[in-house]
């Protein structure tokens, strides 16, 4: 499959990570943000792909009863 920016993407994040590939020294700040979506699926909206890297940049929405 091949993710193109500007589509919307289903997403799921296991309940397990491997360890090797999803540490918090190689992935920097998206660890902790990664390790609260554990378990779960959500729409991402891709604004940017980096195929060199094999990365994409999304909008994730989501719904709270907080305002802010």
């Amino acid at each position: 499959m091949r993710v193109q920016a500007g589509q919307t993407y289903r997403c799921e994040v296991p309940l397990a990570l491997p360890v090797r590939r999803y540490r918090p020294t190689t992935m920097g700040d998206s660890w902790w943000p990664l390790s609260w979506l554990r378990g779960t699926y959500f729409p991402l909206a891709v604004v940017d792909v980096d195929p060199a890297a094999r990365t994409a940049q999304g909008l994730v929405m989501g719904a709270s009863t907080r305002s802010r």
